[in-house]
């Protein structure tokens, strides 16, 4: 947790957006496995619900982003691969 974090939480207040918040710090150190506890039907877990949707979004994306990196790498050594190989049969 960021050194500051601990300052911000709000000990005094519904500890459920002591979670949230924790959570965000999470997000914000690209930590998307975290997820807020929900375990109702009011404001707040609305919003915990939300957060927990957004993480799982942000995860996703990573993920993809991850893979389309991966397949961009491979495309880029199959294009030096060709490379020489057209070099090699022009000479």
């Amino acid at each position: 947790m960021a050194p500051y974090a601990h300052s911000i939480l709000m000990s005094d207040t519904d500890p459920r957006l002591d979670a949230i918040l924790e959570t965000l710090l999470a997000f914000a150190q690209h930590d998307f496995s975290k997820r807020a506890p929900v375990s109702g039907t009011d404001n707040i877990d609305a919003i915990a619900t939300g957060l927990n949707m957004l993480a799982e979004e942000l995860d996703d994306t990573v993920a993809f982003r991850r893979d389309l990196e991966t397949a961009n790498a491979r495309l880029v050594e199959t294009g030096k691969d060709v490379v020489l190989f057209v070099d090699s049969i022009t000479r």
